[in-house]
């Protein structure tokens, strides 16, 4: 052997010596987290094309929500009933992200065009077949279509056929720098513009909107090659991370992002968001360069302070001045808990034991939906081989969750009392005296209502097992009307709908049956007026 090849040999082993030390000495932590990287890398990879724009990660058993009272404000005790329903409903939802989770992370990738949403998708890691069927359960409640894709479960578009067009392997560098950027953050949103949008940009010489800061577009399509932005709901922090072409784009979209917010305070409408809220909000971020990137960091208590009570006080205007339509999320909730439920038991609540005699429930189907809404440690208090009113159960009233509480009319309710009500009466969801399957709703899913909000005054005790009893002639009577003549009706799909007061009592009656086998025409839930009729 030569000279020269036994110094090739053995400059390879002290190499490879070095490398197995190095791999050898890493800690377990940074091993486990590049593991984790590719892991990620090799979900997305399929599903980033060059029409993609967004990536989100979410690891809901990382994220935390503070209690209100932790946060130092100081707010009117009206304001902090409103935070602290806030916080409890957002505490809900994360629990049931968790729950579709199953210990994995959420991704959602999006393409253009975002208006029609072709290219959306939902995903995370198989775990159990049970789990999975659950997360795809949910694909009813968005409108969309629930798959299983390479052992992954999905939830993507009714509409989108192709997700992404073809995977764009030459796109993952951006996607991983991206991700690296924010990823000590629980919740990441990557923004990864397509290269052929930034290159029209620059063939057409493009000039920004004044309502952005105006000037040309270059600031953009040479400052934004990939932006990460991470948040963390527990720590109120956010940080965004803009990757530039180089250090001197950097520099200019650091001067013009301060410009772009002070232009976007001066055009946002006030009866959209005052202009002192959104100041307050202008003012949060530091901005600073770090060679070719910027970045933009919320990290300070006191002025995080002031945009909460900001952001709390423009909620509650924003709930008034919308009425019922703000309870969409409380609806959605309520309706997946039922279908849970079902998925549980086959049908749904109350079941045949905890019904008497007479198949009349003790207690109100929203009792037993509180094992499905995380509240198992109140329904355990309960006494189900009792009436919802015996000495045992009638305190329990006064700890009623606050997804059964109504957001427009509270001060005229006694404490205990709800307006979420199901339509009850011969043929419907609820009304029988043996629990009802799913596939007993002849009129299918989509055209039968399971649950509404009635006026305050038709308010029941949340534990009663009463709902809401409709005279056939003017069944829409005692729903609860916004200020734009509408109510909301939760159906038995799971889907939330605005309906027009104006319906008709027939077409009324038809949606609160489960089997009249009327067929539902949509254009009798919007009906003409009579002067336009007449035209």
């Amino acid at each position: 052997m030569s000279p020269i090849r036994n110094k090739s040999c053995a400059t390879s082993t002290l190499m490879l010596g070095v490398l197995l030390a190095l791999a050898t000495s890493l800690p377990p932590a940074m091993a486990q987290d590049a593991a984790d990287m590719q892991r990620q890398l090799k979900m997305l990879a399929p599903w980033v094309g060059e029409t993609t724009i967004l990536v989100v990660r979410v690891q809901p058993d990382s994220v935390a929500l503070p209690k209100p009272e932790q946060l130092g404000l100081g707010l009117s005790q009206e304001l902090q009933a409103a935070t602290a329903r806030y916080f409890e409903q957002g505490n809900l939802m994360l629990q049931q992200a968790k729950v579709l989770a199953d210990g994995r992370d959420l991704f959602g990738v999006v393409g253009l065009p975002i208006g029609s949403m072709p290219s959306a998708a939902i995903f995370r890691e198989h775990t159990t077949d049970e789990s999975d069927t659950r997360f795809l359960a949910m694909a009813k409640f968005m409108q969309a279509d629930g798959r299983l894709h390479g052992g992954m479960p999905m939830i993507v578009p009714r509409d989108g056929t192709a997700l992404h067009g073809k995977p764009a392997p030459d796109r993952m560098s951006a996607v991983e720098a991206a991700l690296r950027a924010s990823s000590d953050f629980p919740v990441q949103l990557l923004v990864v513009p397509p290269e052929y949008v930034w290159r029209t940009f620059r063939e057409l010489e493009l000039q920004l909107p004044a309502e952005v800061g105006g000037g040309a577009s270059a600031v953009l399509t040479e400052g934004v090659l990939w932006a990460s932005i991470g948040f963390d709901p527990g720590k109120l922090k956010l940080r965004v991370v803009f990757q530039s072409k180089n250090a001197d784009a950097a520099k200019q979209l650091a001067a013009f992002i301060p410009r772009s917010i002070a232009s976007l305070v001066e055009t946002v409408p006030p009866q959209v968001a005052p202009s002192a809220m959104l100041k307050v909000f202008a003012n949060l971020p530091r901005i600073k360069v770090e060679d070719d990137r910027v970045v933009a960091e919320i990290d300070d208590s006191e002025n995080r302070a002031a945009a909460l009570i900001s952001l709390v006080s423009w909620v509650e205007q924003m709930q008034s001045r919308l009425g019922g339509r703000v309870n969409v999320n409380q609806y959605k909730q309520i309706l997946l808990a039922m279908h849970n439920y079902h998925d549980t038991h086959q049908w749904l609540p109350p079941d045949a034991e905890q019904r008497d005699k007479q198949g009349k429930p003790r207690l109100s189907w929203r009792v037993h939906l509180l094992p499905f809404l995380e509240q198992a440690e109140l329904y355990g208090k309960f006494r189900l081989n009792e009436a919802w009113d015996s000495p045992h159960n009638r305190p329990l009233l006064e700890q009623m969750p606050d997804i059964y509480r109504s957001r427009t009319a509270q001060g005229a309710l006694k404490p205990g009392y709800t307006t979420f009500l199901a339509p009850s009466g011969k043929g419907t969801l609820f009304g029988g005296d043996k629990p009802t399957r799913f596939q007993n709703v002849v009129d299918g899913t989509s055209n039968t209502i399971a649950l509404v909000e009635v006026a305050p005054q038709l308010a029941v005790p949340w534990t009663a097992p009463l709902d809401y009893q409709f005279d056939p002639k003017q069944p829409l009577q005692g729903v609860a009307v916004g200020p734009d003549g509408r109510w909301m009706a939760g159906f038995a799909d799971g889907s939330v709908q605005s309906l027009n007061r104006k319906i008709s009592a027939e077409v009324a009656q038809w949606l609160f049956s489960m089997n009249d086998g009327k067929p539902i025409d949509r254009n009798d839930l919007e009906p003409v007026e009579s002067s336009a009729k007449a035209e």
